[in-house]
């Protein structure tokens, strides 16, 4: 379903786009400099692999324990809340022997960001070996760490972390740089690295929907998300591991040590300074996380009781993008659905079928398939322009015979604990897993929305396992979702007309938090954006 044509990034907006950015990089570019070129002699090419699998520690015992428990090749754990995800990086951030990569599209420098990486530099200190890849378009908009690329160089000066941007924007200083960046090469700084991976002591992996800052673990004001992760172990590591390799070696993957040739070496003690200073004063916020570096045994031993065995397959998008578009991931993501399968769920945030995805749904019903899609509504999405886009598409999917629901922003209690982590209570709650479950067998669980940008443009990552337990325990959580007390149902009148049902009753227009959000709503739907999103 929504297939990747093969076309690159055709659309109406861009010729506006480039304009835009045109205008603005000639106002700023005399306060920008361009980065140097890998390869020169300022930026030499370095070569780094995963280093082997431990044989020993609390990570290693652990996966042992999960796998002799379920006593198959694979074995996965579902994270579907909040605090369990952050619980589970710091245990295996504190208690990794050997070595942690992490590749993530946002690392934000709040208070859930600033944590992880506090735990990092100490786990650095003690000798396990860090490579961290992060995309660039947030990092260039100091969003990513709320810092200058001084401060991701001096992490990369630590002797046991190596920190790499993927797909690093050229003009690096200038509150303009993001648009002199796309102005150099619109189609080139637009493809974005989405994908959301890590792998500790080449043992066991994370992957999901979660990035790297406080809405993900439940320490947001605005707005907390309702996401997914899953635990992986076995034999699919070596793929895993092989895969991080392939995007650490690319050639987009760019050292962050260039971004501040002119370092004076003493900026990691200051960073170091800040992260202390920052985390005391979000001490209340993070109240629920230890503070420092914690004993993780009895978490684990725990652990192993939820696992699932099965069989699983690691993919990715080639980093480095190939001549006809095409991308793995997608096409084995596509083939959820066979005519041989009952029932599908597509639960994704961000929902844009375009025409070619109507017709592969229309296909899907008619040869008896039963399918779901639940996204994220006007009010439990954070993105109004995503929404603005999809929602020329409800009738199609209805009429198409598919069943759609839209998220709530303010679920049952039970959703609630999945977002919050006490003593935090966001405004609402957004909606933001990526899965899909076929008859409860087959599922996948990454970083792949169902939208032009997500199929097309970014690079993406995902998990599919075969296991009737795990994907019946995500089944479950799907019909959790859906729920009338979580979820509005979208259906047809008997006049016809678009209606949301809840347990709240029926309304006759989208669902929004305020009018605000719906004059951004109207707005989006003005702009040809839509291939962009």
């Amino acid at each position: 379903m929504f297939r990747n044509t093969g076309k690159a990034i055709t659309v109406a907006a861009e010729p506006l786009l480039r304009g835009l950015v045109l205008v603005l990089l000639v106002l700023a570019i005399g306060g920008c400099r361009s980065l140097p070129e890998v390869d020169d002699a300022a930026v030499p090419v370095e070569v780094l692999k995963a280093l082997p699998a431990a044989t020993e520690g609390p990570v290693f015992e652990m996966t042992q324990r999960a796998l002799a428990e379920v006593g198959t090749t694979d074995a996965a754990i579902l994270v579907p809340d909040a605090q369990s995800a952050m619980e589970w990086r710091l245990a295996l951030i504190d208690s990794a022997e050997i070595s942690i990569d992490m590749q993530y599209f946002v690392w934000a420098g709040d208070a859930a960001g600033t944590l992880l990486l506090k735990r990092l530099l100490l786990a650095a200190d003690r000798g396990v070996h860090i490579r961290l890849l992060m995309d660039d378009l947030y990092l260039l908009a100091n969003s990513g760490l709320d810092g200058p690329d001084a401060v991701l160089a001096a992490i990369d000066s630590h002797p046991n972390i190596h920190f790499k941007v993927f797909n690093a924007g050229r003009y690096r200083s200038g509150k303009l740089g993001i648009a002199g960046s796309f102005a150099g090469g619109f189609n080139a700084f637009n493809r974005r690295m989405h994908n959301k991976l890590m792998v500790t002591d080449g043992r066991v992996a994370l992957v999901g929907g979660r990035n790297l800052a406080d809405e993900y673990y439940g320490t947001g004001d605005n707005y907390n998300f309702v996401d997914l992760d899953a635990l992986v172990m076995g034999a699919v590591m070596g793929t895993v591991t092989d895969a991080f390799d392939r995007y650490w070696n690319s050639a987009p993957a760019y050292p962050a040590s260039a971004l501040n040739p002119d370092a004076e070496g003493n900026e990691l003690a200051q960073v170091r300074e800040e992260v202390d200073a920052f985390l005391i004063e979000q001490a209340e916020t993070l109240a629920a996380y230890p503070p420092q570096p914690a004993d993780w045994s009895s978490f684990f031993s725990a652990a192993a009781t939820d696992v699932h065995g099965g069989a699983g397959t690691f993919l990715q998008d080639d980093p480095e993008e190939d001549d006809d578009n095409s991308y793995r991931l997608y096409d084995m993501v596509e083939e959820f659905g066979t005519p041989d399968d009952q029932h599908v769920y597509m639960i994704t945030p961000y929902l844009i079928p375009q025409k070619e995805g109507l017709l592969e749904l229309r296909e899907m019903v008619d040869s008896g398939l039963k399918v779901t899609l639940l996204t994220a509504s006007l009010s439990s999405g954070d993105l109004e322009a995503a929404n603005a886009h999809y929602k020329r598409y409800r009738r199609g999917i209805l009429e198409a015979g598919a069943e759609l629901y839209e998220f709530h922003h303010q679920p049952s209690a039970a959703l609630r604990a999945m977002a919050d982590v006490v003593p935090n209570r966001a405004d609402y709650v957004a909606f933001h897993p990526k899965t899909s479950i076929t008859d409860g067998r087959l599922c996948f669980v990454g970083s792949l929305n169902l939208d032009p940008r997500a199929v097309i443009i970014n690079t993406e990552n995902g998990l599919v396992f075969e296991s009737e337990s795990f994907c019946g325990a995500i089944e479950a959580l799907a019909e959790l979702y859906i729920q009338p007390e979580n979820s509005w149902k979208v259906s047809l009148d008997e006049r016809g007309e678009l209606q949301w049902t809840s347990h709240e009753g029926t309304v006759h227009q989208q669902p929004a938090r305020s009018g605000g959000q719906r004059m951004a709503d109207f707005f989006f739907s003005l702009l040809p954006i839509e291939d962009l999103l």
